[in-house]
Protein backbone atom coordinates (compact mmCIF):
# COMPACT_ATOMS: atom_id res chain seq x y z
CA UNK A 1 0.00 0.00 0.00
CA UNK A 2 1.41 3.50 -0.79
CA UNK A 3 1.52 6.14 1.61
CA UNK A 4 1.54 9.62 0.10
CA UNK A 5 2.37 11.21 3.99
CA UNK A 6 5.13 8.75 5.42
CA UNK A 7 4.82 10.13 9.10
CA UNK A 8 7.25 11.93 10.43
CA UNK A 9 9.92 11.39 12.80
CA UNK A 10 8.19 12.28 15.81
CA UNK A 11 5.18 10.25 14.87
CA UNK A 12 7.39 7.30 14.14
CA UNK A 13 9.19 7.69 17.45
CA UNK A 14 5.61 8.06 19.06
CA UNK A 15 4.63 4.73 17.53
CA UNK A 16 7.57 3.25 19.28
CA UNK A 17 7.14 4.19 22.08
CA UNK A 18 3.43 3.68 22.46
CA UNK A 19 4.04 -0.08 21.67
CA UNK A 20 6.33 -0.34 24.77
CA UNK A 21 3.53 1.61 26.79
CA UNK A 22 1.11 -1.22 26.28
CA UNK A 23 3.26 -4.28 25.68
CA UNK A 24 5.78 -3.18 28.66
CA UNK A 25 4.47 -0.05 31.00
CA UNK A 26 1.41 -2.08 31.49
CA UNK A 27 1.24 -5.67 29.55
CA UNK A 28 4.37 -6.79 31.77
CA UNK A 29 4.54 -4.16 34.37
CA UNK A 30 0.95 -3.53 34.87
CA UNK A 31 1.21 -6.47 37.46
CA UNK A 32 3.31 -5.29 40.16
CA UNK A 33 0.90 -2.03 41.60
CA UNK A 34 -2.33 -4.72 40.73
CA UNK A 35 -0.47 -7.56 42.81
CA UNK A 36 -1.56 -6.66 46.35
CA UNK A 37 -5.02 -5.51 44.99
CA UNK A 38 -5.09 -9.39 43.52
CA UNK A 39 -3.55 -11.11 46.83
CA UNK A 40 -6.20 -9.35 48.59
CA UNK A 41 -8.95 -10.62 46.72
CA UNK A 42 -7.44 -13.68 45.76
CA UNK A 43 -5.83 -14.89 48.76
CA UNK A 44 -2.98 -16.38 47.06
CA UNK A 45 0.78 -16.22 48.59
CA UNK A 46 3.76 -14.83 47.44
CA UNK A 47 5.69 -18.32 45.87
CA UNK A 48 2.25 -17.99 43.17
CA UNK A 49 2.62 -14.14 42.65
CA UNK A 50 6.29 -15.45 41.76
CA UNK A 51 5.11 -17.87 39.40
CA UNK A 52 3.40 -16.01 37.43
CA UNK A 53 5.97 -13.50 36.91
CA UNK A 54 8.00 -16.13 36.09
CA UNK A 55 5.78 -17.39 33.50
CA UNK A 56 5.23 -14.07 31.51
CA UNK A 57 9.21 -13.61 31.66
CA UNK A 58 9.76 -17.33 29.86
CA UNK A 59 7.31 -16.14 27.47
CA UNK A 60 9.42 -13.05 26.96
CA UNK A 61 12.17 -15.00 26.64
CA UNK A 62 11.49 -18.03 24.60
CA UNK A 63 9.36 -14.42 22.23
CA UNK A 64 12.65 -12.49 21.93
CA UNK A 65 14.57 -15.40 21.43
CA UNK A 66 12.73 -16.15 18.18
CA UNK A 67 12.15 -12.71 16.90
CA UNK A 68 16.27 -12.51 16.66
CA UNK A 69 17.23 -16.20 15.56
CA UNK A 70 14.38 -16.22 12.82
CA UNK A 71 14.54 -13.70 9.57
CA UNK A 72 11.34 -11.89 9.57
CA UNK A 73 11.78 -9.77 6.46
CA UNK A 74 8.60 -8.41 5.49
CA UNK A 75 6.78 -10.18 8.16
CA UNK A 76 8.39 -7.37 10.95
CA UNK A 77 5.33 -5.01 10.81
CA UNK A 78 2.28 -7.51 11.21
CA UNK A 79 3.83 -9.30 13.92
CA UNK A 80 4.38 -6.13 15.76
CA UNK A 81 1.01 -5.10 15.11
CA UNK A 82 -0.20 -9.13 15.71
CA UNK A 83 1.80 -8.35 18.98
CA UNK A 84 0.47 -5.24 20.08
CA UNK A 85 -3.20 -6.42 19.63
CA UNK A 86 -2.17 -9.66 21.79
CA UNK A 87 -1.19 -7.72 24.54
CA UNK A 88 -3.87 -5.44 24.48
CA UNK A 89 -6.18 -8.49 24.33
CA UNK A 90 -4.45 -10.60 27.40
CA UNK A 91 -4.54 -7.06 29.77
CA UNK A 92 -8.05 -7.36 28.75
CA UNK A 93 -8.85 -11.24 29.39
CA UNK A 94 -6.96 -10.62 32.62
CA UNK A 95 -10.09 -8.90 34.03
CA UNK A 96 -12.26 -11.74 32.71
CA UNK A 97 -11.74 -14.34 34.44
CA UNK A 98 -11.05 -14.69 38.42
CA UNK A 99 -9.71 -18.44 38.19
CA UNK A 100 -5.64 -18.14 38.62
CA UNK A 101 -5.70 -21.39 36.23
CA UNK A 102 -6.90 -18.57 33.59
CA UNK A 103 -4.10 -15.89 34.35
CA UNK A 104 -1.08 -18.48 33.76
CA UNK A 105 -1.51 -19.14 29.80
CA UNK A 106 -2.41 -15.18 29.67
CA UNK A 107 1.00 -13.99 31.47
CA UNK A 108 2.43 -15.99 29.19
CA UNK A 109 0.62 -14.89 26.19
CA UNK A 110 1.51 -11.46 27.57
CA UNK A 111 5.41 -12.16 27.24
CA UNK A 112 5.39 -13.77 24.16
CA UNK A 113 3.34 -10.05 22.88
CA UNK A 114 6.17 -7.94 24.75
CA UNK A 115 8.44 -9.72 23.21
CA UNK A 116 7.25 -9.24 19.83
CA UNK A 117 7.10 -5.08 20.33
CA UNK A 118 10.33 -4.90 22.72
CA UNK A 119 12.41 -6.64 19.41
CA UNK A 120 10.29 -5.99 16.48
CA UNK A 121 8.58 -2.83 17.09
CA UNK A 122 11.68 -0.71 19.03
CA UNK A 123 13.57 -2.16 15.63
CA UNK A 124 11.58 -1.00 13.25
CA UNK A 125 11.25 2.32 15.12
CA UNK A 126 14.90 2.61 15.31
CA UNK A 127 15.45 1.72 11.42
CA UNK A 128 12.71 4.28 10.13
CA UNK A 129 14.39 7.48 12.21
CA UNK A 130 18.08 6.15 11.13
CA UNK A 131 16.60 6.54 7.48
CA UNK A 132 15.48 10.02 8.36
CA UNK A 133 18.68 10.91 9.97
CA UNK A 134 16.65 11.68 13.26
CA UNK A 135 18.33 8.99 15.53
CA UNK A 136 18.21 11.23 18.13
CA UNK A 137 14.43 10.30 19.00
CA UNK A 138 15.37 6.83 20.22
CA UNK A 139 15.06 8.13 23.54
CA UNK A 140 11.66 8.78 23.26
CA UNK A 141 10.92 5.23 22.03
CA UNK A 142 12.72 4.14 25.01
CA UNK A 143 11.24 6.01 27.38
CA UNK A 144 7.93 4.20 26.66
CA UNK A 145 8.86 1.91 28.86
CA UNK A 146 9.06 4.36 32.56
CA UNK A 147 5.85 6.19 30.61
CA UNK A 148 3.76 3.16 30.40
CA UNK A 149 5.01 2.28 34.11
CA UNK A 150 3.78 5.44 35.15
CA UNK A 151 0.81 5.21 33.74
CA UNK A 152 -0.52 2.04 34.73
CA UNK A 153 0.26 3.39 38.13
CA UNK A 154 -1.73 6.45 37.92
CA UNK A 155 -4.16 4.59 36.76
CA UNK A 156 -4.47 1.75 39.58
CA UNK A 157 -4.06 4.96 42.13
CA UNK A 158 -7.29 6.73 40.74
CA UNK A 159 -9.26 3.88 40.18
CA UNK A 160 -8.45 1.64 42.98
CA UNK A 161 -11.40 3.05 44.96
CA UNK A 162 -13.93 2.16 42.15
CA UNK A 163 -12.55 -0.92 40.37
CA UNK A 164 -11.71 -4.53 41.79
CA UNK A 165 -8.96 -6.25 40.09
CA UNK A 166 -11.04 -7.38 37.16
CA UNK A 167 -12.14 -3.78 36.33
CA UNK A 168 -8.86 -2.29 36.77
CA UNK A 169 -7.40 -4.83 34.50
CA UNK A 170 -10.23 -4.34 31.89
CA UNK A 171 -9.72 -0.28 32.57
CA UNK A 172 -5.98 -0.90 31.23
CA UNK A 173 -7.01 -2.56 28.24
CA UNK A 174 -9.25 0.32 27.30
CA UNK A 175 -6.81 3.13 28.29
CA UNK A 176 -4.51 0.83 25.76
CA UNK A 177 -6.72 1.00 22.92
CA UNK A 178 -5.91 5.19 21.65
CA UNK A 179 -2.38 4.43 22.08
CA UNK A 180 -2.81 1.06 19.80
CA UNK A 181 -4.55 2.17 17.31
CA UNK A 182 -1.99 5.08 16.70
CA UNK A 183 1.14 3.11 16.79
CA UNK A 184 0.30 0.55 14.35
CA UNK A 185 -0.79 3.21 12.04
CA UNK A 186 2.34 5.55 12.65
CA UNK A 187 4.99 2.36 12.97
CA UNK A 188 5.84 0.76 9.76
CA UNK A 189 8.91 -0.30 7.31
CA UNK A 190 10.36 2.16 5.06
CA UNK A 191 9.72 1.59 1.86
CA UNK A 192 13.47 1.02 1.32
CA UNK A 193 13.36 -2.51 3.15
CA UNK A 194 11.99 -4.09 0.05
CA UNK A 195 14.95 -4.60 -1.75
CA UNK A 196 15.76 -8.13 -3.93
CA UNK A 197 16.95 -10.73 -1.56
CA UNK A 198 20.92 -11.39 -2.13
CA UNK A 199 22.15 -14.63 -2.97
CA UNK A 200 22.16 -16.24 0.36
CA UNK A 201 25.81 -16.96 1.89
CA UNK A 202 27.19 -18.94 4.96
CA UNK A 203 26.95 -17.30 8.08
CA UNK A 204 30.77 -16.68 9.37
CA UNK A 205 31.94 -18.85 12.16
CA UNK A 206 30.91 -17.30 15.74
CA UNK A 207 34.32 -15.89 17.65
CA UNK A 208 33.13 -15.19 20.71
CA UNK A 209 34.48 -11.58 22.40
CA UNK A 210 36.51 -11.50 25.14
CA UNK A 211 34.54 -9.27 27.01
CA UNK A 212 31.51 -10.58 25.55
CA UNK A 213 30.74 -13.63 28.37
CA UNK A 214 31.56 -11.45 31.21
CA UNK A 215 28.70 -8.77 29.86
CA UNK A 216 26.19 -11.60 29.68
CA UNK A 217 27.44 -12.56 32.98
CA UNK A 218 26.38 -9.24 34.76
CA UNK A 219 23.35 -8.65 32.90
CA UNK A 220 21.99 -12.23 34.12
CA UNK A 221 22.96 -10.92 37.50
CA UNK A 222 20.35 -7.78 36.33
CA UNK A 223 18.10 -9.85 35.15
CA UNK A 224 17.83 -11.67 38.18
CA UNK A 225 18.18 -8.89 40.46
CA UNK A 226 16.21 -6.20 39.24
CA UNK A 227 12.84 -8.36 38.87
CA UNK A 228 12.38 -8.71 42.61
CA UNK A 229 11.37 -4.95 42.80
CA UNK A 230 10.22 -5.19 39.48
CA UNK A 231 7.49 -7.61 40.66
CA UNK A 232 6.90 -6.78 44.37
CA UNK A 233 7.87 -3.72 44.94
CA UNK A 234 4.55 -2.20 45.58
CA UNK A 235 3.62 -5.12 48.03
CA UNK A 236 6.36 -4.45 49.74
CA UNK A 237 6.47 -0.67 50.36
CA UNK A 238 2.02 -1.47 51.57
CA UNK A 239 4.10 -3.93 53.96
CA UNK A 240 6.03 -1.63 55.45
CA UNK A 241 3.58 1.33 55.55
CA UNK A 242 -0.45 1.37 56.01
CA UNK A 243 -2.03 2.21 53.03
CA UNK A 244 -2.36 1.54 49.34
CA UNK A 245 -1.18 4.84 48.11
CA UNK A 246 1.94 4.38 49.45
CA UNK A 247 2.86 1.75 46.92
CA UNK A 248 1.34 2.80 43.85
CA UNK A 249 2.91 6.28 44.32
CA UNK A 250 6.44 4.71 44.45
CA UNK A 251 5.84 2.78 41.72
CA UNK A 252 4.91 6.32 39.91
CA UNK A 253 7.95 7.53 40.59
CA UNK A 254 9.51 4.02 39.06
CA UNK A 255 8.01 4.70 35.73
CA UNK A 256 9.41 8.68 35.77
CA UNK A 257 12.58 8.11 36.55
CA UNK A 258 12.64 5.43 34.33
CA UNK A 259 11.41 7.71 31.17
CA UNK A 260 13.58 10.52 31.97
CA UNK A 261 16.80 8.20 32.34
CA UNK A 262 16.63 7.08 28.78
CA UNK A 263 18.92 10.26 27.50
CA UNK A 264 21.11 10.72 30.99
CA UNK A 265 23.23 7.00 30.65
CA UNK A 266 24.00 7.32 26.92
CA UNK A 267 25.46 10.58 27.29
CA UNK A 268 27.37 9.55 30.38
CA UNK A 269 28.54 6.38 28.77
CA UNK A 270 30.00 8.49 26.07
CA UNK A 271 32.18 10.85 28.71
CA UNK A 272 32.99 8.32 31.22
CA UNK A 273 33.21 4.99 28.51
CA UNK A 274 30.83 2.01 28.84
CA UNK A 275 32.30 -0.41 31.62
CA UNK A 276 32.43 2.67 34.24
CA UNK A 277 28.55 4.25 33.66
CA UNK A 278 27.41 0.09 33.26
CA UNK A 279 29.19 -0.14 37.42
CA UNK A 280 27.95 3.09 38.38
CA UNK A 281 24.20 2.04 36.96
CA UNK A 282 24.73 -1.60 38.86
CA UNK A 283 25.58 0.36 42.44
CA UNK A 284 22.83 2.55 42.43
CA UNK A 285 20.25 -0.31 40.99
CA UNK A 286 21.82 -2.13 43.97
CA UNK A 287 21.48 0.81 46.70
CA UNK A 288 17.54 1.65 45.20
CA UNK A 289 16.85 -2.39 45.57
CA UNK A 290 18.11 -2.72 49.11
CA UNK A 291 16.66 0.85 50.85
CA UNK A 292 12.90 -0.61 51.37
CA UNK A 293 14.87 -3.08 53.44
CA UNK A 294 16.97 -0.99 55.08
CA UNK A 295 14.57 1.38 55.99
CA UNK A 296 10.67 0.83 56.42
CA UNK A 297 9.94 4.94 55.94
CA UNK A 298 8.43 6.53 52.44
CA UNK A 299 11.46 8.52 51.92
CA UNK A 300 13.45 5.50 51.56
CA UNK A 301 10.95 3.53 49.31
CA UNK A 302 10.67 6.76 47.27
CA UNK A 303 14.43 7.48 47.24
CA UNK A 304 15.14 4.06 46.63
CA UNK A 305 12.24 3.91 43.55
CA UNK A 306 14.34 6.72 41.89
CA UNK A 307 17.44 4.86 41.80
CA UNK A 308 16.20 1.73 40.70
CA UNK A 309 13.77 3.28 37.87
CA UNK A 310 16.60 6.08 37.19
CA UNK A 311 18.69 2.90 36.27
CA UNK A 312 15.94 0.16 34.63
CA UNK A 313 16.36 1.38 31.47
CA UNK A 314 19.92 2.73 31.27
CA UNK A 315 21.22 -0.65 32.14
CA UNK A 316 19.73 -2.48 29.25
CA UNK A 317 20.10 0.59 26.59
CA UNK A 318 23.95 0.57 27.59
CA UNK A 319 24.14 -3.69 27.96
CA UNK A 320 22.64 -4.18 24.29
CA UNK A 321 24.30 -0.94 22.74
CA UNK A 322 27.81 -2.56 23.98
CA UNK A 323 27.12 -6.08 22.89
CA UNK A 324 26.60 -4.68 19.15
CA UNK A 325 29.72 -3.17 18.82
CA UNK A 326 31.48 -5.88 20.30
CA UNK A 327 30.91 -8.24 17.34
CA UNK A 328 29.10 -5.98 14.79
CA UNK A 329 28.64 -8.67 11.88
CA UNK A 330 27.10 -10.86 14.94
CA UNK A 331 24.74 -8.59 16.89
CA UNK A 332 21.97 -10.91 16.04
CA UNK A 333 23.95 -13.83 18.30
CA UNK A 334 25.13 -11.04 20.45
CA UNK A 335 21.97 -9.99 21.26
CA UNK A 336 20.10 -13.64 21.64
CA UNK A 337 23.21 -14.40 24.15
CA UNK A 338 22.64 -10.96 26.15
CA UNK A 339 18.64 -11.94 26.21
CA UNK A 340 19.21 -15.35 27.29
CA UNK A 341 21.31 -14.45 30.30
CA UNK A 342 18.60 -11.34 31.69
CA UNK A 343 15.56 -13.00 30.90
CA UNK A 344 17.17 -16.78 32.42
CA UNK A 345 17.56 -14.32 35.68
CA UNK A 346 14.12 -12.58 35.20
CA UNK A 347 12.57 -16.19 35.40
CA UNK A 348 14.85 -17.31 38.33
CA UNK A 349 14.58 -14.17 40.27
CA UNK A 350 10.73 -14.14 41.49
CA UNK A 351 10.53 -17.84 41.48
CA UNK A 352 13.27 -17.76 44.48
CA UNK A 353 12.23 -14.42 45.91
CA UNK A 354 8.41 -15.39 45.97
CA UNK A 355 8.93 -19.18 47.87
CA UNK A 356 11.32 -17.06 50.26
CA UNK A 357 8.92 -14.31 51.28
CA UNK A 358 6.37 -16.69 51.58
CA UNK A 359 8.41 -18.99 54.07
CA UNK A 360 10.15 -16.40 56.11
CA UNK A 361 6.99 -14.30 55.51
CA UNK A 362 9.21 -11.06 54.63
CA UNK A 363 10.65 -9.75 51.68
CA UNK A 364 13.79 -8.48 53.41
CA UNK A 365 15.83 -11.69 52.29
CA UNK A 366 14.51 -11.78 49.01
CA UNK A 367 15.85 -8.01 48.31
CA UNK A 368 18.94 -8.30 50.48
CA UNK A 369 19.96 -11.20 47.82
CA UNK A 370 18.76 -9.50 44.74
CA UNK A 371 21.04 -6.23 45.97
CA UNK A 372 24.14 -8.33 46.18
CA UNK A 373 23.32 -9.86 42.72
CA UNK A 374 23.04 -7.07 40.99
CA UNK A 375 26.37 -6.04 42.32
CA UNK A 376 28.08 -9.35 41.87
CA UNK A 377 27.34 -8.07 38.34
CA UNK A 378 29.74 -4.84 38.80
CA UNK A 379 32.13 -6.69 40.28
CA UNK A 380 32.07 -8.97 37.41
CA UNK A 381 32.24 -6.19 34.80
CA UNK A 382 35.30 -4.96 36.59
CA UNK A 383 37.48 -8.46 36.25
CA UNK A 384 36.31 -8.62 32.61
CA UNK A 385 37.40 -4.94 31.75
CA UNK A 386 41.06 -6.04 33.21
CA UNK A 387 41.04 -9.13 32.36
CA UNK A 388 38.43 -10.63 30.09
CA UNK A 389 39.69 -7.87 26.89
CA UNK A 390 43.09 -6.97 27.68
CA UNK A 391 42.25 -3.38 27.20
CA UNK A 392 40.36 -4.22 24.24
CA UNK A 393 38.56 -0.76 21.92
CA UNK A 394 35.66 -1.16 20.08
CA UNK A 395 34.82 1.89 17.66
CA UNK A 396 32.04 3.97 18.31
CA UNK A 397 31.27 7.13 15.97
CA UNK A 398 34.76 7.15 14.61
CA UNK A 399 36.32 7.34 18.60
CA UNK A 400 37.92 5.17 20.36
CA UNK A 401 35.74 4.07 23.25
CA UNK A 402 38.07 1.93 25.65
CA UNK A 403 36.33 -1.03 27.30
CA UNK A 404 37.08 -0.09 30.98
Amino acid sequence: MRHAHPPSAWLVALGGMFGLVIAMGVGRFAYTPLLPIMQQEYGFGSDVAGGLAAVNYGGYLLGALFCMAVPLGSWRVPLFRGSLLLSVITTAAMGLFDLPMAWWPLRFLAGLAGAGVMVVGVAIALDSLAQRGAGKFSGLVFAGVGVGIALSGVAVLLLDDLLDARGLWLALALLCLPPAVAGQHWLRDAPSRTQPVPTRQPSPPFVMPPFLPWLAAAYGCVGLGYIVSGTFLVAIVQENITGSAAGTSTWIVVGLAAAGSTLVWPALAARFGDVRALVTAHALQALGIALPALSPGLVAAYAGAVLFGGTLMGIVALTMGLGRRLAPQQSARVLGLLTAAYGTGQIIGPLLAGVIAARTNSFTLPLAGAALVVTAGAVLLLIGSRWGTGYQTVRMKGKTNAIR
